[in-house]
């Protein structure tokens, strides 16, 4: 599979070697899309299934696979990266409307619509991909047992693993030295410094796509299932662990980033996965009332049916971050555009980060006293990346259903009533706290998962 790359050539990559932008040339795929080909990459699959006696069955399976695209938000589109694309903002203050900008003026002016856009932007942020990077790396693995205990009910027991290496890290490649106590004392800021500390000079952010992180995950999945002739029941049960060095773009909960704390440093980002979830225990069933089924009486108390989904899982991670707000080390970009996703420092790691027992409540989840934001000169925290857990959540979904024969419609033909109850106990389960350290609200927690929904029905099926 070819790199991404543009019909016009209008495509171009940040050269580290040279401090400058490189554009595509006709020169074959490599040319045209500034990344190497990759003729090597090896994809075996092996499964095997093997019958130990009539009632339990061993499977197995490995597989490699490579990650050719990743979801990366525009990052990845070289040919969204400038001169051919320009990433500005400025503000256009209603206190210049006596002074309107003419040409390509956009400063200290007010720019009409009728003006257009200024030619020759500059662009705050530049696209870099190394013309080495290797497609990410997957393995897979597992091994199951399956035991078939009685009539109509098995039993299945598993270990599912896999790895992934070579995955990417979003992240500012021009990221800022910190601030030195030095100039701090000649009455030098972080913001007014901040181009001058960056290593690449010339440029603002230069969002890069690294390939230096990796991701880990292991199992145990029990499944228990009957299907008799008025009840199904399956009930499944996994105690995971999940690590890594990055998250998702475009899809950060509590607090999580793709971006690293340090682009230099992103093994010191190794810890849980933002989906990370030790417990989950998930058990439905459907019962199909028997009674009165074969009397004078089925129309009225017969064709009645119960349904229930009960799930329990363990909290997600939560990353505790400060934002970088004063060009510390960075400008601010979005996650997506390469940011910098700083922690603080945990002062005493015996107190802990969340609140103690007995005092921990949903206003007060996380233990701010025990927590504090580095100085600017020194702002990588201590505090591990995910190493705090939020709520669980405990759910009852409940329907109770009663299906009418309409045999003069269609044979197969029945309506059916239902009343289904969602969260059916009204447990409150809790939303994330505010993770953000710097916010009058941090360790709040501000919203729960839906109450009781009652929620009434007719459904024909034919």
């Amino acid at each position: 599979m070819s790199p991404n790359y543009d019909a016009d050539n209008r495509l171009a990559n940040f050269n580290p070697a040279t401090n400058s932008l490189i554009q595509a040339t006709d020169d074959g795929i490599e040319g045209r899309s500034l990344q190497k080909m990759r003729w090597n990459n090896f994809s075996p699959r092996l499964g095997a299934a093997y019958q130990l006696d009539s009632k339990t069955v061993l499977r197995g399976g490995y597989a490699l696979g490579y990650n050719f695209w990743n979801r990366m938000a525009s990052a990845e589109y070289l040919n969204t990266n400038a001169p051919f694309v320009t990433r500005f903002s400025t503000t256009n203050s209603p206190a210049n409307l006596n002074n309107l900008c003419s040409g390509n003026n956009f400063a200290n002016c007010f720019r009409t619509r009728e003006a257009g856009y200024p030619t020759s932007l500059p662009s705050n942020v530049i696209l870099y991909m190394d013309p080495e990077t290797p497609w990410g790396k997957i393995q897979n693995w597992h091994f199951s047992i399956q035991r078939n205990l009685f009539k109509d009910t098995l039993l299945d027991i598993a270990y599912v693993g896999n790895r992934g290496d070579h995955l990417p890290v979003l992240g500012d490649f021009n990221q800022a030295r910190p601030i030195t106590q030095a100039e701090l004392n000649q009455g030098l800021t972080t913001l007014g410094t901040l181009l001058a500390r960056r290593p690449y000079q010339g440029f603002n952010n230069i969002t890069a796509v690294v390939p230096e992180a990796f991701s880990n995950y292991h199992s145990l999945q029990l499944k228990f299932e009957h299907r008799g002739r008025w009840i199904t029941l399956l009930s499944s049960f996994t105690y995971a662990k999940a690590i890594d060095t990055t998250g998702q773009v475009l899809e950060g909960t509590n607090g999580g980033s793709p971006n690293p704390q340090d682009i230099r440093n992103v093994r010191n980002d190794k810890g849980a996965s933002s989906f990370d979830q030790r417990f989950n225990s998930t058990t439905s069933f459907v019962y199909d009332i028997p009674f009165w089924n074969n009397s004078m009486l089925k129309p009225a108390l017969g064709g009645w049916q119960l349904n229930s989904i009960v799930t329990l899982t363990s909290g997600q991670p939560l990353n505790i971050r400060y934002p970088d707000a004063s060009g510390i080390l960075s400008d601010g970009q979005a996650d997506f555009l390469g940011n910098v996703a700083l922690r603080p420092n945990l002062i005493d790691p015996a107190l802990g980060v969340k609140v103690a027992d007995g005092q921990r409540s949903y206003t007060n989840y996380l233990n701010r006293a025990n927590l504090a934001i580095p100085p600017v000169t020194s702002p990588f925290g201590n505090l591990g990346r995910n190493v705090v857990y939020g709520y669980p959540l405990y759910q009852t979904d409940f329907v109770l259903a009663k299906n009418f024969a309409l045999t003069k419609l269609r044979e197969s033909a029945k309506l059916q009533f239902r009343a289904e109850f969602y969260n059916l106990f009204n447990k409150t389960n809790f939303a994330a706290p505010d993770t953000n350290l710097a916010s009058a609200n941090f360790g709040r927690v501000s919203s729960t998962f839906d109450p009781r929904l009652v929620q009434l029905a007719l459904k024909l099926q034919f």
